[in-house]
C-alpha cells in the first residue's frame, strides 16, 4: 500500500510532530535520555534551520511543535557554522579543506553537489526529522548497546494554520504531562518547552516569545491571503476539522480553518493533476479531502453524510 502523501508547503509553516518510540517502551524514561534528546533536537533545528515552538518529551514519545521558514540562500560560512554545531568542528574543517580543493582544481561542479547535497536538508520538516531520529538512535544505540531503529514506522507531522490553531496545538503539547497525571501544572514538567523556558533555557525562551506573537510582518502577510482567498471561487462549507480531539492532533494531516485546509489541499494536488478540477460539488469535496488525509471510511461517511 503507497504511503500517504506527507503534507508540506514551501512558505513559513507550523507543524505538530509525533515521534513514537518501537512497541511503545519506555526508552526515554530517564532524565540523562530526555536530555540527550533535546541536546540533539536544538543542534538538529539549528542544522535545519527550524525554529522551535515547544516540545514534550515522554517517556515512549515525543511532541514537537516546530516552525520551517521558507528556504534562503545560504553562504558557505553558514553552512558550514551548521555542520559544525551539528557534527563537530572536525567534520567542518574537512568539509570545508575538500570544497577548497575542488575549487581550487577546478572541479567546481563537485563543489556545488556536495554543497547543494547539505542546503537540501535544510527548511524541510522531513529532513530535519531525519537527521534528530538519527543523531539520538546512533547515540542510544552506542550506548546502550540496542541494535536495530527505536522508532516506531514514520513520525507524524500535522500541519497547521498560525493564529488561534497554532495555540491550540501547543497548550495541547504542553499539557501532556498533566493528563499523565506526571505533574499538576505544565510548567512543573522540566522537559518540556514551556518547563524549560521557565528554568531559564534559552531556546526554550526564545520557542515561547515565538508562540507568544508574531511579527507584524507575517500578520500582514496573512491578512494579504485572505483578501485574496475571498476573491477565488468558493466552495461550500465543509467541516474541514472534526470536533474531536484525538482526530486534529493524530490522524489528521491539516489543523485550521476550512479555506486554509482548502488552499493547502489544491497546493499539494492531492485530487487530480488538472487544475480545473476544482471547485468540487460538496459532498465530493469532502469526500476526497478525508481520503487524501489519510482519515478511515467510516468517518468519512459520517461526516459527508
Amino acid at each position: 500500500m503507497a504511503r500517504i502523501k506527507r503534507v508540506k508547503q514551501p512558505t513559513t509553516t507550523w507543524y505538530h510532530l509525533i515521534a513514537r518510540v518501537t512497541n511503545r517502551e519506555f526508552l526515554l524514561e530517564t532524565d540523562g535520555k530526555k536530555s540527550r534528546f533535546i541536546d540533539f533536537l536544538y543542534r538538529s533545528l539549528d542544522f535545519s534551520g527550524v525554529e522551535l515552538g515547544t516540545y514534550a518529551i515522554m517517556d515512549n514519545h515525543v511532541h514537537l511543535f516546530v516552525r520551517v521558514p521558507e528556504a534562503r540562500e545560504l553562504d558557505d560560512a553558514e553552512i558550514l557554522r551548521r555542520i559544525s554545531v551539528l557534527n563537530g568542528e572536525n567534520r567542518a574543517k574537512t568539509v570545508r579543506e575538500r570544497w577548497e580543493s575542488w575549487q581550487e582544481s577546478g572541479q567546481e561542479i563537485c563543489y556545488k553537489a556536495d554543497r547543494a547535497r547539505y542546503l537540501r536538508r535544510m527548511y524541510d520538516v522531513s529532513q530535519f526529522m531525519k537527521t534528530l531520529k538519527e543523531l539520538f538512535t546512533m547515540w542510544y544505540n552506542r550506548t546502550y548497546r540496542h541494535v536495530g531503529t527505536l522508532w516506531t514506522d514514520r513520525f507524524k507531522s500535522v500541519l497547521v494554520e498560525d493564529g488561534d490553531y497554532a495555540k491550540r496545538v501547543h497548550v495541547y503539547i504542553e499539557a501532556n504531562p498533566v493528563r499523565a497525571g506526571i505533574v499538576d501544572n505544565p510548567t512543573d514538567y522540566c522537559w518540556s518547552g514551556i518547563g524549560a523556558a521557565k528554568r531559564g533555557d534559552p531556546v526554550a525562551k526564545q520557542g515561547q516569545a515565538l508562540l507568544a506573537g508574531e511579527r507584524g510582518g507575517e500578520i500582514e502577510s496573512r491578512q494579504e491571503d485572505e483578501r485574496t482567498n475571498e476573491k477565488e471561487s468558493r466552495v461550500t462549507d465543509v467541516p474541514i476539522v472534526p470536533n474531536r480531539r484525538v482526530i486534529p492532533f493524530s490522524n489528521g494531516k491539516i489543523l485550521g480553518s476550512q479555506r486554509f485546509v482548502t488552499r493547502i489541499v489544491r497546493m499539494m494536488g492531492f485530487f487530480s493533476r488538472r487544475t480545473r478540477a476544482w471547485p468540487l460539488k460538496e459532498i465530493e469535496f469532502g469526500q476526497k479531502v478525508f481520503a487524501a488525509l489519510g482519515y478511515k471510511k467510516d468517518f468519512i461517511s459520517i461526516i459527508a453524510a
